[in-house]
């Protein structure tokens, strides 16, 4: 696929064993070339009536080749979920972003929406505790970026505060920057040096006492920030984690890096050609909370009926694997328990 941006090319392996179709299932970026992607796809089984079950495997290679001199700057560009401070399910903390210290009730409104003073949108965020931190939740599968970003990363946003001269200490990665907001939004950037991956740690720190207005915060590769874009939220996976009415102490319960269960590990497709099946899962609780917690795993055919029912009571460890009777799902059918 060829157009003025760059070359888009899929590739499919011709090797015996593999065929030339599937789904795409997930991808791994190449170490070798950073503009290629590896694609991994599921199994598929041929099964036909009198005739030996048979299981192939495809393959295949995306990559895409910009063109020299084009850089395409998308709509998500900017890696972080509400950086414009639009979204609050609670009225003491923006959706995707953690505060430290939690918010008890006393302290709540220290930290609040404000649809009067703002750069951009709806609204800002209006700071008025003496001290504190902002991070967002850069860290977590829902708030990740679109795909791996290199260094240089630049963080940046929007700061105004009452009396002018607020002192605020901005991080992006391991690289920090200490700013004075005056009386005006005046726009402040840090430029993380070194890094890679999906996730720049950033936050926003504030140092002295009065009142700070924060928008329209951003986080792009580079070393110079571009407009502000918010980040549209269908670019985010699921849904986010907020429950309503929750004060932000009781949310932190369910800011985890990682999802509670990882799915189902390696094997989580079977066919009639195989015996055993084992479902792999990855508990990802800290031990204190592993200690305490019990996993149930119950799996049925497609006419309802228990293949296996296994409960693994506290403590838990890191993985648990559940074998079961991969025949008893019967002829053609994939299960995703």
């Amino acid at each position: 696929f060829d157009s003025e941006w760059g070359v888009l090319s899929v590739e499919f392996e011709t090797a015996e064993g593999t065929q030339g179709f599937g789904a795409l299932l997930n991808g791994a970026r190449s170490p070798k070339r950073p503009s290629s992607w590896v694609q991994v796809l599921p199994l598929f089984a041929g099964v036909a009536e009198g005739k030996p079950a048979t299981t192939y495997q495809s393959a295949c290679r995306v990559r895409f080749e910009p063109r020299p001199g084009k850089r395409y700057l998308s709509s998500q560009r900017n890696l972080l979920y509400n950086g414009g401070f639009e979204d609050w399910s609670n009225p003491d903390l923006p959706d995707g972003w953690r505060r430290a210290p939690h918010a008890t009730r006393e302290t709540a409104m220290g930290m609040a929406s404000d649809d009067t003073t703002k750069f951009e949108g709806e609204r800002s965020l209006r700071w008025t505790l003496e001290n504190g931190a902002l991070s967002h939740i850069t860290q977590r599968s829902d708030y990740f970026a679109p795909a791996p970003v290199e260094a240089p990363c630049v963080f940046s946003v929007y700061l105004k505060s009452d009396p002018p001269g607020g002192r605020v200490a901005l991080r992006c990665g391991r690289s920090q920057e200490q700013v004075q907001a005056g009386s005006e939004w005046q726009r402040f950037a840090v430029v993380a040096d070194e890094g890679v991956g999906r996730a720049f740690p950033i936050s926003i720190e504030k140092l002295s006492e009065g009142t700070l207005w924060v928008d329209a915060a951003q986080l792009e590769e580079g070393d110079e920030p571009t407009p502000f874009a918010a980040r549209p939220r269908e670019s985010i996976v699921g849904n986010p984690p907020f429950p309503e009415g929750l004060m932000a102490d009781d949310i932190a319960q369910y800011l985890q890096d990682r999802p509670a269960l990882g799915g189902c590990g390696p094997e989580l497709s079977y066919y009639t050609s195989e015996s055993k099946g084992h479902l792999i899962y990855d508990i990802n609780l800290s031990a204190a909370r592993r200690a305490k917690a019990s996993l149930t795993v119950q799996l049925a055919d497609p006419n309802g009926v228990a293949v296996t029912a296994e409960t693994f009571s506290p403590p838990l460890p890191g993985r648990v694997t559940v074998e079961f009777d991969a025949a008893r799902l019967g002829p053609r059918t994939l299960r995703r328990p």
